[in-house]
């Protein structure tokens, strides 16, 4: 995973909404095993043991789900970290593509003429889009190493081998070829971990609705209207936006006094002693 790599707010929001109903599952599911048990089996023919596992497996079944969100979106996160090289070493290989182009235009025309120089392909204005960029490259670089220069100098004495500005093109034209892959492979592979990370979050939908809504009616069978209020599966929580009882609670300092507290802030002023 590449360094730096974060939750979205979505995911993390779907993980704080999540955090609300297991935590409660974990600190109240003892408490209200025995007025469960008793109404979900009022003969008594099944073991206590069997609700703590019902609570137990609801649970985990959720904190599954989250846990598919969290390393989806991570690893989504990841990938995009991992295009930016790629897209800035592409980025670099078009510039230097193009500027070698456009010296070649001007060295042509200088020395032989704009016939010469569109007789190489170098008359047209250069394209923007990297692959079509690329085959300019290649057709100009097969022209220069094809056809030799025909046409006398227009400056005696001073003249160039096409195949010599060949050679020149084509390291160019090979490196935006590599760095255009790269981009594409990379854009591949984030479309997967894109595609996971829906996946993820559509499970996560269902499985959230499901165990929360369950946990909702057990609580109301067992007489705890209070805690199946505190998880109720709200739209927002619904729609992955967190309630403000999801919010992590910030924790007391040990050190701070506590209010009310000598040196606290309602406390009295030691100097007033």
């Amino acid at each position: 995973m590449a360094k730096g790599s974060k939750l979205s707010k979505m995911a993390a929001g779907r993980l704080a909404i999540s955090a609300t109903v297991t935590s409660s599952a974990t600190v109240h599911g003892p408490q209200i095993v025995e007025p469960l048990h008793a109404v979900l089996f009022p003969k008594g023919t099944a073991k206590p043991e069997l609700t703590e596992k019902l609570l137990a497996a609801l649970g985990d079944v959720l904190e599954r789900a989250a846990k598919e969100v969290q390393d989806a979106d991570l690893a989504h996160a990841a990938e995009l970290l991992d295009d930016v090289e790629p897209r800035l070493v592409r980025d670099e290989a078009h510039a230097k593509l193009a500027a070698t182009l456009l010296s070649l235009r001007e060295t042509l025309a200088a020395l032989y003429g704009p016939a010469t120089m569109a007789a190489y392909g170098l008359s047209e204005s250069l394209p923007e889009l990297g692959a079509q960029l690329l085959q300019r490259g290649r057709a100009v670089e097969s022209l220069l190493r094809k056809t030799p220069i025909a046409q006398k100098p227009l400056r005696a004495g001073v003249t160039v081998k096409a195949s010599v500005l060949a050679d020149e093109l084509a390291p160019l034209v090979e490196a935006l070829d590599k760095a255009l892959d790269a981009v594409q492979r990379e854009s591949r592979e984030a479309q997967l971990t894109l595609t996971r990370k829906n996946q993820a979050t559509a499970a996560w939908d269902q499985v959230y609705q499901g165990v929360t809504y369950a946990f909702y009616g057990l609580y109301l069978l067992a007489g705890r209207k209070d805690l199946a209020e505190r998880i109720e599966p709200t739209a927002r929580r619904r729609a992955g936006l967190t309630e403000e009882a999801d919010q992590p609670q910030p924790l007391a300092d040990p050190l701070s006094p506590s209010p009310g507290s000598p040196g606290g802030p309602s406390g009295p002023d030691p100097a007033d002693a």
